[in-house]
């Protein structure tokens, strides 16, 4: 197969993994009920803790973490290079935000640039993860302490002299990631 094919259904894959709405069957199978009428409407965890409970927004969250750095992993398993596993965490961000088995509706894609950060920059990302965690415990809003932990993952990177082209593609995911929230929920840090 050439790379080219390879790539091709790599980001294929990828999308369609994204696209697995983790928050509408984990609530379905729960409550038998539709995440999208509940709450804010957000197939996302955050609507799934509020309304639904901590124990089912746990295993969304790790499901959609794990879409994006299952498709930036795929892309290097298959013998991609860095760019190409940007480009596939992308697709899966993409795939998570515009979902195909949702009509193209979806939640922030927020788990799934977390997951893609942590596939592509693995130390500083679970640095960065540490850090938001011992912030929200010391009483900062999950919010805050995660945009903080979002923000922190380049600085941390670039102390430990992380690849650059990784860097690059951390910085961009978490620019659109930025976008979106700004976009949809607006700048509150509440």
């Amino acid at each position: 197969m050439t790379p080219t094919v390879t790539l091709v259904l790599v980001l294929f894959a990828a999308y369609l993994l994204g696209s697995i709405p983790s928050s509408y069957v984990i609530v379905r199978l729960i409550t038998g009920e539709d995440i999208r009428r509940i709450g804010s409407g957000n197939p996302g965890t955050m609507n799934v803790r509020d309304h639904v409970g901590w124990k089912p927004a746990i295993v969304v969250g790790a499901l959609d973490i794990g879409k994006g750095a299952v498709a930036v992993g795929l892309a290097y398993w298959t013998g991609l290079g860095d760019i190409e596993a940007i480009l596939a965490g992308m697709m899966a961000v993409a795939g998570h935000d515009w979902s195909i088995f949702l009509r193209l509706h979806g939640g922030n894609g927020t788990g799934a640039t977390v997951g893609a950060l942590l596939a592509l920059l693995p130390g500083p990302g679970l640095l960065a993860a540490v850090l938001a965690f011992v912030l929200w415990r010391l009483g900062a809003t999950r919010r805050l302490a995660g945009l903080t932990g979002l923000l922190s993952v380049l600085p941390i990177a670039y102390v430990l002299d992380a690849p650059q082209v990784p860097m690059i593609g951390v910085a961009v995911l978490v620019a659109l990631l930025f976008v979106k929230l700004w976009r949809v929920e607006g700048f509150a840090v509440a």
